[in-house]
């Protein structure tokens, strides 16, 4: 496999290219969602099983985490920006698989590519999530109980735009970070690049998730949709969809990381 390359978007975002595609040949796009902590293998681990194809990774969350421009542009316009990039990168056909709550994102990239014309053909979505208000505050305390193990900070989500939330949220969890800092006796330099990089993570994991609740999920991606989530999994929304219920999975990290379902993205892949 060739060695991974950062291609930036018009908006100073950036996507992996684990694998070029051929001109005009096909191209697997994987919409990772890793939140807060990183991680993850799924791209990588499809590319070693598909040899024929182009492979392309994004992480909206570590994107907008390096983005010097800290707004909310919305679920459609980042996914314009995302699409654009990977339609200029010489591939004629894409196949998409998404990831819990990247589906909104990956549902719109596939139709955001489909307007420019390329060829996609099949779009998966993994356990797919479409949050709402009361999964947006839920992460939210899952942050702050990280932070400082404080609880009780409610957002106003029903009354204020996405920016300002966003706002209100990170100026609590920045006292709560700047205490965290403090208590690690870290100093100088060092607690500065800490503090900055757990705050823009955090800020970028919240922000996309605000984002993705103000989506509208009845936009359909488009093309052939297959769900794969575990039995009885309820994805809140989103277009009619093929359903391949998982077996012996949970609906977190075990499905992203089954090797057999990865066995069987990776033969769909490959033909």
């Amino acid at each position: 496999m060739s060695v991974p390359t950062r291609l930036s978007t018009a908006s100073g975002l950036h996507l992996q290219r684990l694998r070029p595609a051929p001109e005009g040949g096909e191209a697997l796009v994987v919409v990772e969602f890793l939140g807060v902590e990183g991680g993850g293998t799924l791209a990588g681990d499809l590319a070693a099983g598909t040899a024929h194809l182009g492979v392309y990774r994004l992480d909206p969350v570590s994107g907008m985490a390096g983005s010097a421009d800290r707004s909310l542009p919305g679920i459609q316009a980042l996914a314009g920006d995302y699409a654009a990039t990977l339609a200029s990168a010489g591939a004629g056909v894409f196949k998409v698989i998404g990831y819990c709550g990247g589906a909104a994102l990956t549902t719109a990239i596939v139709s955001e590519l489909a307007r420019l014309g390329a060829d996609v053909r099949w779009c998966v979505l993994l356990a797919p999530g479409f949050p709402g208000a009361a999964e947006v505050q839920a992460e939210f305390d899952m942050m702050l109980a990280n932070v400082d193990g404080t609880e009780g900070f409610v957002l106003p989500l029903e009354t204020a735009s996405a920016d300002a939330v966003q706002a209100a949220a990170m100026a609590r969890l920045d006292a709560g970070l700047a205490d965290l800092v403090g208590g690690l006796g870290l100093e100088g330099d060092e607690a500065e690049v800490f503090m900055t990089d757990l705050s823009d993570r955090y800020r970028a994991w919240l922000g996309f998730l605000l984002m993705s609740a103000s989506a509208d999920p009845s936009t359909g991606s488009r093309c052939r949709t297959i769900e794969i989530s575990p039995p009885g999994h309820v994805a809140g929304g989103g277009p009619e969809r093929e359903l391949v219920p998982w077996p012996g999975a949970a609906a977190g990290p075990d499905l992203l990381t089954d090797p057999l379902l990865v066995g069987y993205l990776a033969r769909m892949a490959a033909t």
